[in-house]
């Protein structure tokens, strides 16, 4: 079971349990509120407190904060001495205690506390059912395994068979991409898209065919766009031509999702699909390639990003300056300075802001002399000011220069 537990964990980290104010203040009483009426509740639990007390504790609990709470610390103990209270849990709490005692038998681990899991593979809760799904699906012991793959082919019930499919593609079982791909063509559309985010998880492109054809033909927009990030997932060639496709000639809300499936690919041509399409003449995919580059810092993207910056298209060259903002990159003062002294009146704007993220002396520097001199920069920058370091001091004596010279008219 440590196998598993390993990687359901990564899956389901715990959430440690950090009280409110109001509840801290009620706890100091010796009170909870469950259900709108007050009850006396145990004293905290003692930092270094042994499975005896733990459990004591765990049964003492009369609301799901402090049942969870105990839980989670029978967990990190390891001790099977804990699994008859956490059974007692699993039968009388609510959802979120059942759901930290079933977590907390996934810690533990060892025969006893597999066999406790493998009775919740059914629960009439889903989230504790996919818990125990997760954990077996993901364990060494072939039989339980077996369990969670017959659910997946014919449990009657269509949750509980997708939450088996699920957790046998999260573990990267070989039997169950055959399973979703052929569930795919009958599900509805929350199903389908659950069905294709884990074929995404899953890693095995013999699902890319599939998914290819639901981008290309069915589905609705956001099974389609599902799909475009699954694709994205698994990469190989076939993957990258279908995300092309789109991202040349798909629909316009499709466009952003292709160009973003492509820029998390790990294949590097996909990187330079993205460069290509950043000077393409058709400016939806222009510009979805630009702000799909921009999560990247290459030398390619930054020349790239600096020669959109002069493009005519107010978008493409807006996502450029958004680019050097994000990455607080002043190699990009110079031209950011020119534009907003030349510029039209939007791209004025556009690399004003721009120069006011960018940060650091340069940028900072290059906002005060914008602010300070006549120009179609002027506004900007002086609206801008204020927000840099030393900055509102320095906006409000040029307003006081600028009315001077006005003549005293504000």
């Amino acid at each position: 079971m440590a196998s598993g537990a390993a990687v359901f964990l990564a899956l389901h980290p715990l959430r440690k349990i950090t009280p409110s104010a109001a509840q801290t203040s009620v706890a100091r009483a010796g009170l909870r509120r469950p259900g709108g009426v007050f009850a006396a509740e145990a004293a905290p639990i003692r930092a270094g407190a042994q499975v005896e007390e733990l459990v004591d504790h765990l049964r003492a609990a009369k609301t799901p904060n402090a049942m969870c709470q105990a839980a989670q610390e029978l967990g990190g103990t390891g001790s099977e001495a804990a699994l008859d209270a956490l059974a007692d849990t699993l039968a009388r709490g609510g959802s979120w205690a059942r759901q930290c005692a079933a977590q907390a038998l996934l810690r533990i681990g060892g025969a006893p506390a597999r066999a406790q899991l493998e009775r919740l593979l059914t629960d009439h809760d889903p989230r504790v059912r996919q818990i125990a799904l997760d954990a077996v699906a993901a364990g060494d012991d072939p039989d339980a395994r077996a369990t969670v793959l017959a659910l997946a082919r014919s449990a009657g019930d269509l949750e509980l068979r997708t939450d088996a499919l699920a957790a046998l593609g999260r573990a990267h079982r070989s039997e169950a991409v055959p399973l979703m791909l052929a569930q795919l063509p009958r599900a509805d559309g929350p199903t389908q898209r659950r069905l294709i985010e884990i074929l995404g998880e899953a890693g095995d492109r013999a699902a890319v065919p599939a998914l290819a054809q639901i981008v290309r033909t069915g589905g609705s927009a956001g099974v389609r766009q599902t799909a475009l990030s699954a694709l994205g997932q698994l990469g190989g060639p076939d993957a990258l031509k279908a995300l092309q496709e789109v991202l040349l000639g798909g629909r316009r809300d499709e466009i952003g999702a292709a160009a973003y499936a492509l820029a998390n690919t790990s294949d590097e041509s996909a990187h330079k699909l993205l460069l290509g399409v950043a000077q393409s003449a058709r400016p939806e995919a222009a510009e979805a390639a630009l702000h799909a580059l921009a999560q990247f810092e290459g030398d390619d993207v930054r020349a790239l990003m600096l020669a959109q910056l002069s493009a005519r298209d107010g978008q493409l060259s807006g996502a450029a300056a958004n680019y050097f903002a994000m990455h607080h990159d002043d190699s990009a003062v110079p031209r950011l300075i020119e534009i907003a002294r030349h510029g039209s009146r939007a791209a004025v704007a556009q690399a004003v802001s721009a120069l006011s993220q960018i940060g650091g002396d340069a940028a900072a520097a290059a906002v005060r002399e914008l602010a300070s001199r006549p120009g179609p920069a002027r506004d900007s920058a002086l609206s801008t000011l204020p927000s840099l370091p030393g900055g509102a001091e320095a906006a409000r004596k040029l307003m006081i220069k600028l009315v001077r010279e006005d003549g005293g008219q504000a």
